[in-house]
């Protein structure tokens, strides 16, 4: 179990309350933890419009869709997201975005497909079918790219952080902790669908963050109605490609009950950005069938969080999770006060300053190629940074 579900602040000025029956009404449990407030760091954020991409949309006659992670390249100017296709509906491929900010906003018109690459295996072949499951992407202050595969645990499959050279092939593969593999029984390891979707690089360039969406198997509970979920942090250093930390992060539980009862439901943290090597902006989806989702953007703070690197499991024997010094984390937007249809938002980049000195803040949701979801790409203002 997590922390007590008790009051707790969030934003500035938000007091909030436990939950009521599965019903959000924005108000999070863990907004923060435990008494572990985030130092004064004020940022706000504003809606600055958003495009939708059509779903069937062929590029280069490959089919645009599963947009799950995006990176900003200031080299270029150019956006670059990441289709979770597991090499089923065309290549590993990654699609260059056009998106134009100049005045601010983020208007039709403003989005354009600019080109498409193939990831590819180290020995420059194509994946296999079902070999890798894509999720993350995220671009050094070098220029160097970097991808995260969840892999399939049902099947032993396991996942894997790797650096994409220029011929946009893996050039090497990151040395993970071996809890995080599946042993394809469901007795360890990550979750189905649970695993590496975030993937973020420090601003010094230092380090790479990854994180599982919910708790690994061993570590405690996947989120339900009223159940948070113990995930892992893992910093990853950039020159050795060994682990160099990992920190707990408590998953927000599922918002909502499904409609009817029984249905698919699943809350998790799919994707974190750095603005520094101990604070990022964090981002976590609820969806539950019929109800529809939820999604929550959270600052938070790894400065006084304990290190886990050591430890193989958060369950018994051991000291509980809910005694273990947590990341740190404020609530900053709740995507259900914004001017949409929310969809599965899954993707945050940085970009430039607008106009008004605000940095931009490009979020992009998965349609998971169904064409009842939209593939969205939506822009937010950022004050504070």
């Amino acid at each position: 179990m997590g922390p007590p579900l008790r009051p707790v602040l969030v934003g500035a000025d938000q007091p909030v309350g436990p939950p009521g029956q599965g019903r959000h009404g924005g108000l999070p449990l863990l907004a923060l933890l435990l008494g572990f407030a985030i130092p004064a760091f004020a940022l706000d954020v504003e809606y600055r419009g958003h495009v939708s991409i059509p779903s069937g949309t062929v590029f280069e006659g490959v089919l645009v869709g599963g947009l799950s992670s995006i990176t900003w390249d200031p080299d270029t100017g150019l956006y670059w997201a990441i289709s979770d296709d597991r090499a089923e509906r065309g290549p590993v491929r990654v699609f260059a975005l056009a998106i134009d900010l100049t005045d601010g906003r983020l208007d039709p018109g403003d989005v354009r497909l600019e080109g498409m690459d193939e990831i590819r295996e180290e020995d420059g072949l194509p994946f296999a079918p079902r070999s890798l499951d894509p999720e993350g992407l995220a671009r050094a202050p070098d220029g160097r790219f970097y991808v995260s595969s969840e892999g399939e645990a049902k099947v032993g499959l396991e996942p894997f952080v790797a650096e994409v050279g220029e011929d946009r092939a893996i050039r090497r593969r990151f040395l993970l902790p071996e809890r995080y593999r599946p042993d394809g029984a469901g007795g360890r390891g990550v979750r189905q669908n649970q695993g590496f979707e975030s993937l973020t690089v420090t601003p010094d360039g230092r380090y790479l963050v990854t994180a599982t969406e919910n708790a690994l198997v061993q570590d405690g509970p996947a989120a339900a109605v009223g159940v948070p979920s113990p995930s892992r942090v893992l910093w990853l250093d950039l020159d050795s490609g060994r682990p160099a930390l990992e920190r707990l992060y408590w998953t927000e539980p599922v918002a909502l009950y499904a409609v009817p009862a029984g249905g698919f439901e699943t809350a998790g943290l799919v994707e974190l950005l750095a603005l520094g090597d101990e604070r990022f902006l964090a981002l976590e989806r609820s969806y539950s069938a019929g109800a529809g989702h939820v999604i929550r953007l959270f600052l938070a703070d790894a400065a006084a969080a304990e290190d886990l690197l050591c430890r193989e499991s958060l369950a018994a024997p051991g000291p509980d999770p809910q005694r273990l010094r947590p990341i740190a984390k404020r609530l900053l937007l709740d995507f259900a006060t914004l001017p949409l249809k929310l969809e599965n938002f899954e993707g945050l980049a940085l970009g430039p300053r607008l106009p008004d000195g605000r940095r931009a803040l490009i979020v992009i949701a998965d349609e998971n190629f169904d064409r009842e979801q939209r593939t969205l790409v939506m822009l937010l203002g950022v004050g504070g940074l």
